[in-house]
C-alpha cells in the first residue's frame, strides 16, 4: 500500500469510527437531558464525565487505527509522521476540553474546583497516552521497515525516486520575494510536498533542536538541493547549516546532487573557482525554474516521466485576454438569479481560448448539445447543471439558471456558454446550515475539478484549439473561513481555526495548451485548488490527501 493511500484509508477508517461513536454519544445526551434538569449540578458532571469519556475513546481508536495502518505502510511509523499524528491529537483534546469550559460559560454556571482539576489531569493523561503509543509503535515497527518516504537509500551514487523532496530550495531570508516566486513557478510542475521551501513546511519547522533536524532534510530527504548563493547567504548561520550539508555530499562525490545559483558576486567559503555555477542576476524567474527543472531532469536515476514539462508561454498566452470577450458578456443582462448570486459570497468560473474567433461552435444547437452531454458525461450533482426547461438562447450563446432550496442547504447558479468557446459559470458559494458561513473544502476541489473537466472536454471535442486560459474568481470571502470537518458535527476539523481569506477577492488563473489540457486536466485542477486553499492560509494542506478525495469523488479520467 502506497503512502497516500495509507493515509485516505486511515482518514475513512477514522471518520466511520467518530460518527458511530457520535450516534452513541448523541443518544447518551438525550438521556440525560430527559432524566436530569440542566439547573442541577449533576447534568453539567455528566455531560462533562460523557464529553471525557468519548475523548478517551476517540484518542483510543485513533491509536488503534495508526498502530493498523502501520502494518500495511510502515512509512507512517516515521518520527515526521509520529509528530504530525501527536499534533492533530493534541489539537483535539485541547478543543474538546474547552467546549467543555464553553458549555459551563454558556449556561452561566461556575464550574467546580475539582471538575477543572479533573479536566486537566484527563488532558494530561490522554496526551502523554498518544506519545507512549507512538513510541511504542515506532520501537515495535521493524527496522529493515522503518523507511521514511523523506530518506531514501542510495545506489551507486544514482537518485532514487523515494526522495521526500525532489527539490530543496536554500536561501537568505534577504531574497526570499525572488525565490518563493520561483518555488511558485515551480510548483506549477511539481507539486508544493515535493518541494523543499520553509513557509511551505512552517509547522514541521516548529520544533526544538532544529539545528539538528534541518540539515538532514537538505543531505538524506532531499533529491537536488538548489543554493542560491550571495553575500548575505555568506553571512546566516541557517544558510551555513545548509551549506554543510552540500558539503559533506561533495566529500562524499555525490555532487550530482547540488545546483549553485549565483545573486551576486560575492565570496563563499568552501566556493572556489572550479566550481560551475549559473549566474541568475540577469535571468527571469521562468527561466530559473526551467533551469532547475532541466536539472532535475539530467540526475542519474532520475524517473524523467514523473517530471512533466511545463508549457512553453507564447506570445498570445502572454496577452491580455480579447476585447471581444468582455462586449459579449456585456450583452449579458442582469436576472432575478444572477442578482441574488452578485449579492452573496460568490464564484465567477472563467474559461475561454486565447485567440478570440467567433464560432468556436458551429451553431446554438451544438452549444446546447454539447451542454446536456456533460451531464450525461460526468453526471450532473458537480458540473454545470442542464435544465431543458429554462434554457435561454440568444443568436451568440445560450445560459441557464437553477436555484434550489432546501431545509438545510440553497444552491445558486447561472452559466453560459457562447459560440466563441468562451464559458462563465457563476455561483453562489454553496450554503449549508451546518458549516454556516465557512467553505467547505471540497467545494473548491469540486468546482476546480469540473471546470477543468469541461474545459477539457471541450478541447477534446475540436471545438478549441491553440491554448486555453481558466480563471477562477472568489467575491466576498474577507474573513470567511476554510473548513473540512471529520465527523458528523464538526468538532474534529481537518483544516486549523486560522485558516481564513484575508482579502475580498481570490484569483487563480491557468493557461495551458490543448493538448496539455486534455492531458494533465486532473493535475492542474489539483494546482489551482491548493491555491485556492493556499489564499485561505490553509499552507499545511496534504496534496497527496486531496488528490486522493479528487480521484475518489471524480473517478478514473475520462479519456
Amino acid at each position: 500500500m502506497t503512502f497516500a493511500e495509507a493515509k485516505e484509508l486511515e482518514r475513512l477508517k477514522r471518520q466511520e469510527a467518530a460518527n458511530a461513536r457520535l450516534k452513541g454519544r448523541d443518544s447518551k445526551q438525550e438521556e440525560i437531558d430527559r432524566t436530569i434538569s440542566r439547573r442541577s449540578g449533576a447534568w453539567h458532571l455528566a455531560r462533562t464525565q460523557l464529553a471525557l469519556s468519548w475523548i478517551g475513546d476517540e484518542v483510543e481508536s485513533r491509536i488503534a487505527i495508526r498502530q493498523e495502518m502501520i502494518g500495511r505502510c510502515p512509512e507512517l511509523a516515521s518520527p515526521y509522521e509520529a509528530q504530525q499524528f501527536e499534533q492533530q491529537c493534541g489539537s483535539f483534546i485541547e478543543e474538546i476540553a474547552q467546549s467543555i469550559l464553553k458549555n459551563f460559560t454558556v449556561m452561566g454556571v461556575r464550574p467546580p474546583a475539582t471538575e477543572l482539576s479533573g479536566l486537566h489531569t484527563r488532558k494530561l493523561s490522554l496526551k502523554q497516552r498518544v506519545q507512549t503509543a507512538l513510541r511504542m509503535m515506532q520501537l515495535e515497527t521493524p527496522k529493515s521497515s522503518e523507511v521514511v518516504p523523506s530518506s531514501p537509500k542510495k545506489a551507486n551514487g544514482a537518485l532514487q525516486s523515494e526522495y521526500r523532496f525532489q527539490i530543496a530550495l536554500s536561501f537568505p531570508g534577504e531574497h526570499r520575494a525572488r525565490v518563493e516566486h520561483i518555488a511558485e513557478i515551480l510548483s506549477t510542475t511539481l507539486s508544493r510536498d515535493a518541494i523543499l521551501y520553509d513557509r511551505w513546511h512552517a509547522a514541521e519547522f516548529a520544533r526544538p533542536n532544529l539545528d539538528v533536524y534541518l540539515p538532514d532534510l537538505y543531505h538524506e530527504q532531499s533529491g537536488l538541493i538548489v543554493f542560491f548563493l550571495c553575500r548575505a547567504y555568506a553571512q546566516k548561520e541557517w544558510c551555513g547549516l545548509e551549506w554543510r550539508a552540500g558539503r559533506d555530499l561533495l566529500k562524499h562525490r555525490e555532487d550530482h546532487r547540488l545546483m549553485l545559483l549565483r545573486l551576486d558576486d560575492a565570496e563563499i567559503p568552501g566556493l572556489y573557482s572550479i566550481d560551475g555555477y549559473l549566474d541568475i542576476i540577469g535571468m527571469s524567474d521562468d527561466d530559473v525554474a526551467a533551469a532547475i527543472l532541466n536539472r532535475l531532469r539530467s540526475l542519474p536515476g532520475r524517473p524523467t516521466e514523473n517530471i512533466v514539462n511545463p508549457p512553453a508561454l507564447t506570445a498570445a498566452q502572454e496577452a491580455p485576454d480579447p476585447d471581444q470577450y468582455w462586449q459579449q458578456r456585456k450583452l449579458l443582462g442582469d436576472t432575478a438569479v444572477f442578482n441574488k448570486i452578485k449579492g452573496q459570497a460568490r464564484w465567477c468560473i472563467w474559461i475561454r481560448p486565447v485567440v478570440f474567433k467567433r464560432a468556436r461552435f458551429q451553431s446554438m444547437d451544438q452549444c446546447e448539445r454539447f451542454m446536456e452531454s456533460l451531464g450525461n458525461r460526468f453526471g450532473p450533482s458537480r458540473y454545470p447543471r442542464f435544465r431543458a426547461a429554462s434554457l435561454e438562447r440568444d443568436k451568440e450563446w445560450i445560459g441557464c439558471e437553477v436555484e434550489e432550496n432546501g431545509n438545510t442547504y440553497s444552491h445558486l447558479e447561472r452559466w453560459v456558454l457562447f459560440r466563441s468557446g468562451q464559458f462563465v459559470w457563476n455561483l453562489a458559494l454553496e450554503h449549508q446550515t451546518a458549516l454556516g458561513d465557512r467553505t467547505h473544502v471540497l467545494e473548491v476541489l469540486d468546482r476546480a475539478t469540473a471546470a477543468f473537466e469541461v474545459a477539457g472536454f471541450m478541447a477534446k471535442e475540436g471545438f478549441v484549439s491553440g491554448s486555453v486560459r481558466v480563471t477562477f474568481d472568489l467575491f466576498g470571502v474577507d474573513g470567511r473561513r476554510l473548513t473540512w470537518p471529520q465527523d458528523a458535527i464538526g468538532d474534529i476539523d481537518a483544516v486549523g481555526p486560522n485558516c481564513w481569506s484575508e482579502d475580498d477577492r481570490i484569483q487563480v488563473t491557468r493557461t495551458l495548451s490543448t493538448d496539455n489540457l486534455v492531458a494533465r486536466r486532473r493535475d492542474v485542477a489539483l494546482d489551482a485548488a491548493m491555491d485556492v486553499y493556499a489564499a485561505f492560509r490553509w499552507s499545511n494542506a496534504s496534496r497527496a490527501v486531496v488528490n486522493a478525495e479528487q480521484s475518489r469523488r471524480f473517478g478514473h479520467v475520462v479519456s
